[in-house]
């Protein structure tokens, strides 16, 4: 049962194509392009902030190191190898955290 709404609408979708000449297809490799420069420009704007910030983190790593030598023994105790791995440490985890956000963002 088809009411003349439905009749036209069905007379409408069997029209033939009409010829753009490739626009339609210019359109969408745009959209689909700006979509993607979207979805890659968070990301690499984070990659080239964590390069420009991973010598401050090193000297980060390093001042921790500092720190831990002036404070008494009672206090606090670290091994030897965890303050020489730190800036490392330091390091690998904010690169995994770049990398999480990174494939949450290219998920969407």
């Amino acid at each position: 049962m088809h009411d003349d709404e439905d009749r036209l609408f069905a007379a409408l979708l069997r029209a033939d194509v009409i010829d753009d000449a490739g626009f339609s297809k210019q359109i969408v490799a745009r959209i689909r392009r700006d979509i993607w420069l979207r979805r890659l420009a968070l990301p690499g704007a984070m990659l080239l902030g964590s390069a420009f910030a991973i010598k401050a983190l090193l000297q980060l790593g390093s001042v921790f190191s500092v720190l831990n030598e002036s404070l008494p023994v009672s206090q606090i105790e670290l091994p030897a190898t965890t303050l020489a791995q730190l800036p490392m440490l330091l390091t690998v985890g904010c690169l995994m955290l770049i990398a999480i956000v990174t494939f949450k963002l290219s998920e969407e």
